[in-house]
């Protein structure tokens, strides 16, 4: 990790943002899940919108039942941060990323951890799975995104370009390509097959957290420094509602299966429930 990256994160962490965005189309959150206990830096829905997984800084992950907000289960095993969490597309199994520079499979049924990848010469920041399950994307503070064969646990092939830390990885909805974001504050869009860039987009000045797309993939998520998230039309590439009510950076943002609603994960330790109104 560079020493501009901690700068970033230790502004981060003591940031309070209020009244830096116009939010005359901000959201209310639904609900609030708490449990952990440090920053939690990444969240993700079940394929069926039911339950929802939390990672955090305390080194867990969390599953959650998204309608009564209670705690269901924590998997242990990362030895540092956990940075990314996924489900797979059929419920069954979950991928975290974590400081600990690997990535790990787990059962959500038992909880218990299923085999862990290892490759990345630096923290792991974002995981994903391909539409398929068959496959997994990491995205490394090692300036790399890797491609994974998941029931063999090994890597198929690594995708460099990125000057600085990647944080922020996934596969467009038909699995064909692939994205990833970097703290260079550029967006590059790849061929999964054969690892090709096909072009880069330069996003902002600032780091890229995160970005992931809808399901259908009209739409685009996206989160940096300011503690709320953007939801963009992804063809026109406007914004098109603003959601507040954190009080620390986000980090980490989900849709959920149907695009009704999105989860969202601060600094603040905390994870916030939003419906979109379409």
């Amino acid at each position: 990790m560079t020493n501009t990256t901690f700068a970033r994160r230790a502004a981060l962490r003591s940031a309070v943002f209020s009244g830096i965005l116009d939010c005359s189309a901000c959201s209310q959150a639904v609900r609030t899940f708490t449990g952990h206990t440090d920053e939690v830096t990444s969240v993700a829905f079940s394929p069926d919108g039911r339950q929802a997984l939390s990672g955090s800084e305390d080194t867990t992950i969390k599953l959650w039942d998204v309608a009564t907000g209670a705690e269901v289960r924590t998997f242990t095993g990362h030895t540092s941060w956990v940075y990314s969490v996924a489900f797979s597309p059929d419920g069954k199994n979950a991928l975290s990323g974590s400081f600990d520079e690997t990535m790990k499979l787990w059962d959500v049924a038992t909880g218990a951890e299923v085999r862990t990848f290892t490759g990345h010469s630096g923290p792991v920041w974002s995981v994903a799975f391909s539409p398929n399950g068959r496959q997994a994307l990491s995205g490394s503070f090692d300036e790399t995104m890797k491609l994974w064969d998941v029931a063999a646990g090994a890597e198929v092939r690594a995708f460099a370009g990125h000057t600085e830390p990647v944080t922020s990885v996934a596969f467009s909805p038909g699995g064909a390509r692939a994205l990833s974001g970097s703290v260079d504050g550029t967006i590059r869009r790849w061929d999964a097959a054969t690892g090709k860039k096909i072009k880069t987009f330069t996003a902002q000045d600032d780091p890229v957290w995160s970005v992931c797309f809808s399901p259908d993939g009209k739409w685009v998520l996206s989160d940096g420094d300011y503690a709320t998230v953007k939801l963009w039309d992804a063809a026109a590439g406007r914004v098109l509602r603003i959601f507040s009510g954190h009080s620390a950076a986000v980090h980490s943002a989900a849709f959920s299966p149907d695009a009704a609603r999105i989860l969202s994960g601060s600094f603040d330790k905390t994870v916030k429930l939003w419906n979109i109104t379409r």
